[in-house]
C-alpha cells in the first residue's frame, strides 16, 4: 500500500515538472483563439491562450501577415473585459502582433480610449506604450495634443511611457517635426522629481538637440546642477564627454566646469555614477591629479561583495595601466586578491594589471602566483596572460630567466592551437628583442617540437632556428631536433626542416658536410616538395660559392614582398582591362594594401578591448576621416564629361575640411591632380532641414601660389536637400610640375526654404543669394607623390646613395599626442601607405615610404617617432636624385 502512494506520489511530481507548453504547435493555438469571439468571455481562458500565443511567437514560430492580422482583428474584442489580468497581456500581445499584422489602426480608438479616459493608470500606462507600436505619423498628429499632456502627468509610470513614444516615434523625420513642439513639456519632465521620468526626458531632449551643439552645452551645464536621478547623471556624463571632445582644449571654462562636475561625481552615493564618471576621467590622457582621484575611487570597488562592481573596476584600472601604471601601481595590494577571485574573468584581469603595473623585485613571486592560475582558465584567458608577459619581459629584460622558464612550461601543457601559437610567437619575440634570451629560447623551443602536433607552429619554430638557432653559442645542438622533424612529420613539416637544416650548412662551415650527408638521404624522400628543395640546397652548397649561398639560402625575402606582389597583380588585372596604348611599367605599380589587411582587424574579446576611447583633443577633422578610396574617385570623375579631356589623374589625395564636422554646411575639398592640371572637388553637404542649396559654385583666390591659373568651373548638377551631398569643381592649369601655397574659398549659392510635409521647395518663393567663406588649405608637395611598390626598401634605399640623401636631426613633432597618435598624424601628413606596421609597439617607431613624384622621380622616406620626457621626436631622412623635392619634402614633414 505505502509502495502504491509512493509511486502515485513520484508521478504527481514528474507530472509538475513538465512545462505546460511543452510541444506546442502554432495551429492549435490559432485555433484555440475562437474563443476571443465566445459571448460571453472567460478572461481565464482568454488568459492562457493569449499566454500560449506570446510562447509561440517567442520561440521563432512567427506567424504570416495574414495570421497575425486575423489573431489581431480578434484580440481587439477583448478590450471590452475590464478583466486586469486578461488587459495586462492583451497589450503585450497588441505590441509583437504589430510587428507584421496589417490594419492595425483599428484597435487605436480602444486604446486612446484607455489613454484619454480611463482612470485606471496602469491601463494608460500599458495604452500608450501599445500604441506607439501602431501609430502612423497621420495617427500620431492627431494625438499628439494628448502625448503631450500625458508627458507632464503627475503618475511618472505615464510620463515615462510618454517620453519613451516620443522617443520612438521621433526616430522618423515627419516624427521628429511632432515631437520638438513637445520642448517645454520635456524640460518640465527633467526637472521632476521621479528618477526614471528625469532620465527618459533628459534622453529624450538629447536626442531632439543631437545636430546644435551649443544646445547641447546648455543641456549640459543645467544637468549638472538639477537633476536628482543617478540613471540621468550616468547619461549626463556620457554627453559631458562629448562637449569635451567638442571643445578641443582643457583650458576652456566650459571643459573645466565639466571636469569638475566629473570629479564631484566621484562622491556620488550611487555606485554606477561613480563608475560612470570614473570611466570618462580615465578616458582623457591629459588629465594628472584628475586621474589619481578616479583610481582612487576605483580602488574602493576592487572589495565589493559584487563581481559585476569588481569587474566594472578592474577593467577600467587594466585599461589605464596601458598609460600609467605608476598611477595604478598603488592598487596593486586590492588587485593581488582578486587573483583568487572565482569568477575567472576577474581574475585574468587582475593578472594582467599586475603584469602591467608590476615591479622589477616583484615578478617571480607573481610568475608563482600564475603558474597556479592559469591552469583553471581556458585557452582565450591564457592568451591575453602571456601578451601580458611579454609586455613586461621586455620593460625588465633583466628577470627575463623566470619568464621564459614560465612560457616554456606553459608549453608541456595541455593547450588548444592558438594558445601554442601565442605561447611560441612570444617566446620568438622575446628572443629577437632581447639576444641575452636566444640560447634558452633555441633550447626550449627544440624540446617543445619534438611533441607538438600543430603544423603551422612546427613551421613557425622550424623558421626561427633558421634564423637564430644558428647564432647560439653550440648550434650543433638543434640539428638532432631538426633531422627528427625530417624522419617522423608529415611533407609540410619535412618541407620547412629542409629549409632550415640548409640555413645551418650555409652559415656554419664547419657544419656543411654534416647537412650535406643528411640532404643526399632526403633524396630518398617519398614526396616530391621535399626532395625537389633537398636537390637545389645540395647543388647550391656543393658549388662552395659563399655569395651565390649567401643570396640563395641566408637572405631573407623582404617583409614587404607580399605586398608587393600582390600590387603588381592589382596593376596588371588594371593594365589589362585598359586599351593597351602603351607597354606596362613595372616602376609606375603603386603600392596597395593586401586583401586580408584591407579588412577590419577581428574584433577583441571584452577582456582585452579598451574600455573607453581615448578623448584625442586639439585634432583636427581631417584626421579623424578615412581616407577615400582613389579608385571610386577615379570613375567617379571619368563621367564627368568636362574633365575627360584633362586625361587619367596622376594622384587623389584624401578629403580636406574646410569647415567644422557639425556646421550648418559641411564642405571638403579633394585635390585631384593631373599631368597639368588640378582639379579641386568641392564636396557640400546640407545639414539644414529647413533649407535647400542649388546653384552651388565656388569663387577660388589663388593667393600666393604661382605658376598656375583657373581654368574652368563647374557647377553642382543638382540641388542638395537635407542630409544629402553634392560636388562643385574648379579646374586649375599648372605651367609648372609642382606648385604649392595656400588657396582661399569662397562657397556661392542659393537657398530655399522647404515644406516640412513635402520636403520641397515653396512654389511661389524666391531663391536668396548666399555666401561662405571657407576655411584656406595648401598644395602641398606630397600632394604630387603617390605609392609607388618596391620590392625591396633597403636596396632601393641603397641604389640611391647617401649623395641623394637629406637627413634632418632629431626635433620635437608633437607635445601632447602619445606615440600611436604622433605615428597616424605623420602617415596622414605624407599621405601615402606605409611599408610595413603602423601599429606602435616599442617606444621607437619605425616608418617606410616610398613614392613616385608626378616628374617620374623616386623619392624614399624614412622616419623614426620616438616619445622622450612626454615630447614626441621626430627623425627624419628623405632620399631622392631630385634636391629640390628631397629639400620640400623635408620641410612640409617637420612642421
Amino acid at each position: 500500500m505505502m509502495h502504491q502512494h509512493d509511486m502515485k506520489a513520484k508521478d504527481e511530481d514528474e507530472q509538475a515538472d513538465v512545462f505546460p507548453f511543452q510541444n506546442l504547435e502554432k495551429t492549435q493555438v490559432l485555433q484555440e483563439t475562437r474563443i476571443f469571439n465566445e459571448s460571453p468571455l472567460n478572461p481565464r481562458r482568454c488568459v492562457l491562450t493569449l499566454l500560449q500565443l506570446l510562447y509561440v511567437i517567442y520561440q521563432g514560430k512567427n506567424l504570416n501577415a495574414t495570421e497575425a492580422t486575423d489573431v489581431f482583428m480578434n484580440i481587439t474584442k477583448l478590450f471590452l473585459s475590464p478583466d486586469v489580468r486578461l488587459r495586462r497581456i492583451l497589450y503585450i500581445a497588441v505590441k509583437e502582433l504589430s510587428k507584421t499584422a496589417n490594419q492595425t489602426f483599428v484597435a487605436s480608438n480602444s486604446l486612446f480610449k484607455d489613454m484619454s479616459q480611463n482612470q485606471n493608470e496602469e491601463f494608460k500606462i500599458n495604452a500608450i506604450r501599445a500604441l506607439r507600436t501602431i501609430m502612423d505619423e497621420n495617427l500620431f498628429s492627431n494625438l499628439e495634443r494628448h502625448l503631450k499632456q500625458c508627458v507632464v502627468d503627475k503618475n511618472p509610470g505615464v510620463a515615462s511611457a510618454a517620453l519613451l513614444a516620443g522617443f520612438h516615434l521621433s526616430d522618423t523625420q515627419k516624427g521628429d517635426q511632432l515631437v520638438k513642439r513637445w520642448t517645454g513639456e520635456i524640460q518640465s519632465a527633467v526637472d521632476s522629481r521621479f528618477h526614471m521620468v528625469q532620465y527618459h526626458a533628459l534622453a529624450l531632449m538629447y536626442k531632439l538637440r543631437y545636430q546644435d551643439g551649443l544646445a547641447i552645452s546648455k543641456l549640459v551645464s543645467s544637468g549638472i546642477q538639477n537633476l536628482r536621478s543617478p540613471l540621468a547623471h550616468t547619461l549626463l556624463i556620457k554627453y559631458s564627454m562629448r562637449i569635451l571632445r567638442m571643445e578641443g582644449n582643457l583650458n576652456s571654462e566650459r571643459s573645466k566646469a565639466i571636469l569638475q562636475y566629473l570629479i564631484s561625481s566621484l562622491k556620488f552615493r550611487n555606485d554606477m555614477v561613480v563608475l560612470e564618471a570614473a570611466k570618462a576621467i580615465c578616458s582623457i590622457r591629459e588629465l594628472g591629479k584628475e586621474l589619481a582621484a578616479a583610481i582612487e575611487a576605483l580602488r574602493g570597488f576592487l572589495s565589493s561583495n559584487k563581481p559585476v562592481k569588481r569587474f566594472a573596476a578592474i577593467r577600467i584600472l587594466n585599461d589605464i595601466a596601458n598609460h600609467f601604471p605608476i598611477l595604478v601601481s598603488v592598487c596593486n595590494n586590492d588587485i593581488d586578491k582578486l587573483i583568487s577571485d572565482y569568477n575567472r574573468n576577474i581574475a585574468t584581469l587582475a593578472i594582467t594589471t599586475l603584469l602591467k603595473t608590476g615591479q622589477e623585485a616583484n615578478i617571480e613571486k607573481l610568475m608563482k602566483k600564475i603558474s597556479r592560475f592559469i591552469p583553471e582558465i581556458p585557452d582565450e584567458f591564457k592568451i591575453i596572460v602571456v601578451k601580458s608577459i611579454e609586455s613586461l619581459c621586455l620593460r625588465y629584460p633583466k628577470k627575463y630567466y623566470s619568464m621564459v622558464t614560465f612560457l616554456a612550461n606553459a608549453l608541456r601543457t595541455e593547450g588548444g592551437y592558438e594558445y601554442k601559437k601565442q605561447l611560441v610567437s612570444t617566446m620568438i619575440n622575446i628572443c629577437k628583442n632581447l639576444t641575452e634570451s636566444r640560447d634558452m629560447v633555441v633550447s626550449q623551443l627544440c624540446e617543445f617540437i619534438e611533441d607538438c602536433e600543430y603544423t603551422i607552429v612546427l613551421q613557425q619554430v622550424l623558421h626561427f632556428l633558421g634564423v637564430e638557432g644558428t647564432e647560439t653559442t653550440n648550434p650543433s645542438k638543434c640539428i638532432r631536433f631538426i633531422y627528427n622533424r625530417l624522419i617522423l612529420e608529415n611533407p609540410t613539416v619535412r618541407g620547412s626542416a629542409v629549409i632550415t637544416i640548409a640555413k645551418f650548412a650555409a652559415k656554419i662551415k664547419s657544419l656543411r658536410n654534416s647537412v650535406l650527408v643528411i640532404l643526399r638521404r632526403v633524396l630518398l624522400d617519398s614526396d616530391d616538395e621535399v626532395r625537389d628543395r633537398a636537390v637545389f640546397y645540395l647543388k647550391v652548397l656543393e658549388t662552395q660559392d659563399e655569395e651565390l649561398i649567401k643570396k640563395l639560402i641566408i637572405n631573407e625575402l623582404p617583409e614587404n614582398m607580399q605586398h608587393y606582389f600582390y600590387s603588381v597583380e592589382k596593376s596588371l588585372v588594371s593594365y589589362l582591362q585598359s586599351t593597351l596604348d602603351e607597354p606596362f611599367d613595372l616602376s609606375d605599380v603603386q603600392l596597395v594594401e593586401t586583401s586580408v589587411e584591407s579588412e577590419e582587424a577581428p574584433s577583441q574579446s571584452g577582456l582585452e578591448s579598451a574600455v573607453t576611447q581615448p578623448v584625442q583633443l586639439e585634432t583636427a577633422p581631417a584626421e579623424t576621416q578615412p581616407v577615400s578610396d582613389s579608385q571610386e574617385f577615379e570613375q567617379a570623375l571619368s563621367k564627368i564629361p568636362q574633365l575627360q579631356n584633362l586625361g587619367k589623374p596622376f594622384k587623389t589625395n584624401p578629403p580636406v575640411y574646410l569647415t567644422e564636422i557639425d556646421a550648418d554646411y559641411v564642405v571638403s575639398c579633394i585635390v585631384h591632380v593631373y599631368e597639368s592640371n588640378i582639379v579641386l572637388q568641392y564636396v557640400v553637404k546640407n545639414r539644414v532641414e529647413s533649407l535647400q542649396l542649388s546653384n552651388l559654385l565656388v569663387d577660388l583666390d589663388l593667393g600666393d601660389v604661382d605658376n598656375v591659373e583657373e581654368a574652368f568651373k563647374i557647377q553642382a548638377e543638382s540641388a542638395i536637400k537635407f542630409n544629402q551631398s553634392e560636388s562643385t569643381f574648379v579646374v586649375l592649369k599648372r605651367s609648372q610640375d609642382i606648385v604649392t601655397g595656400k588657396l582661399f574659398s569662397v562657397l556661392k549659392f542659393c537657398t530655399a526654404d522647404v515644406d516640412p510635409e513635402t520636403h520641397e521647395p515653396f512654389e511661389e518663393e524666391d531663391e536668396n543669394e548666399d555666401e561662405f567663406e571657407l576655411e584656406a588649405f595648401n598644395l602641398r608637395v606630397t600632394d604630387y607623390l603617390r605609392n609607388v611598390a618596391v620590392s625591396s626598401f633597403k636596396e632601393e634605399w641603397d641604389k640611391l646613395g647617401e649623395e641623394s640623401e637629406i637627413a634632418q636631426p632629431p626635433v620635437e613633432y608633437s607635445a601632447s599626442d602619445d606615440l600611436q597618435a604622433a605615428v597616424d598624424k605623420f602617415i596622414s601628413a605624407i599621405n601615402l601607405r606605409p611599408i610595413g606596421d603602423r601599429k606602435v609597439t616599442k617606444q621607437v617607431h619605425g616608418l617606410y615610404f616610398a613614392g613616385k613624384s608626378i616628374i617620374g622621380e623616386l623619392v624614399l622616406v624614412a622616419a623614426q617617432l620616438g616619445e622622450k620626457n612626454g615630447t614626441i621626436l621626430l627623425k627624419l631622412s628623405v632620399r631622392s636624385q631630385n634636391e629640390w623635392l628631397r629639400t620640400h619634402i623635408v620641410e612640409q614633414l617637420s612642421d
